[in-house]
């Protein structure tokens, strides 16, 4: 096991994000006009590509791969 496995953990913060519903289940509030589902969702996908390259960048530093 390497000593880096740790940083996988990070990929939960988005999983338990979006699939707990009551975090988002609802219209209100909107942003500009776009429901709240819709925008959460959206939101939660660019933080989860940002954390993916962050787990990346801890995982293999120096791009040793």
């Amino acid at each position: 096991m390497r000593t880096r496995d740790w940083a996988l953990l990070i990929f939960l913060i988005p999983l338990v994000a979006v699939l707990w519903p009551p975090l988002y289940a609802g219209i209100q509030p909107e942003w500009q006009g776009i429901p709240y589902f819709i925008w959460y969702q959206f939101l939660w996908t660019v933080v989860a590509a940002a954390l993916t390259i962050l787990v990346y960048l801890i995982r293999s530093p120096g791009g040793e791969r």
